[in-house]
């Protein structure tokens, strides 16, 4: 069972991790593996990125850096989504 699986799941003490069950659907924690900007950067990753998403749309997103003790980017907030002519429309604040 990997982290995010195992972030996924509601721990029983004692329990066997085939009796583990989930949390929330609506709650998601992320990952990335790597970013590419083609045609002329190739895929890499230089930070450990975390994103939690709650369901009263409320996010954290922390990304330190995997070779320094350091955070490159760190933002929490909300999402907020409307309704417009052109469809949904989503803002973070």
């Amino acid at each position: 069972m990997n982290l995010l699986n195992f972030l996924n799941l509601t721990v029983n003490l004692g329990s066997d991790k085939d009796d583990l069950q989930p949390i929330d659907p609506s709650m998601s924690v992320s990952t990335r593996v790597s970013i590419a900007w083609p045609p002329t950067i190739p895929p890499s990753e230089n930070t450990d990125t975390l994103v939690l998403s709650f369901p009263s749309s409320h996010f954290i997103d922390l990304r330190p850096l995997k070779s320094y003790d350091a955070l490159d980017w760190g933002m929490a907030g909300y999402q907020i989504s409307s309704e417009t002519p052109q469809g949904t429309q989503s803002k973070s604040l």
